[in-house]
C-alpha cells in the first residue's frame, strides 16, 4: 500500500501527525476489502511501501517463502 494514499500508520498517527480527509476515506475502503477477504477465506498480506524500501527481501520472503529459499541450479538442464 501506499504510504501516503493509505496513510500509513506508523508514519501518521505514531508521530502525531493526522491524516487528511481522503486519507480516511481510503483507510475505510481498506478495511472494507481487508473484511472481504477474511470472510471469503483468502490470506490477507499488508505490504506498505516503507516497508519495501527497508526490507525488500523480508517482505518477499513472507509472501514467497519456497521461490526465495530455493537455490538456482548452476544449468538449465534440470528445466523441463
Amino acid at each position: 500500500m501506499g504510504d501516503y494514499w493509505h496513510a500509513n500508520r506508523s508514519l501518521y498517527e505514531d508521530i502525531g501527525k493526522k491524516p487528511s480527509e481522503q486519507q480516511v476515506y481510503q483507510r475505510a475502503k481498506d478495511s472494507l476489502k481487508r473484511k472481504d477477504f477474511f470472510k471469503f477465506g483468502f490470506n490477507y498480506y499488508e505490504v506498505w511501501e516503507n516497508d519495501i524500501y527497508e526490507d525488500l527481501d523480508k517482505i518477499m520472503f513472507k509472501l514467497f517463502p519456497a521461490t526465495t529459499t530455493r537455490k538456482a541450479s548452476e544449468t538449465d538442464d534440470d528445466i523441463v
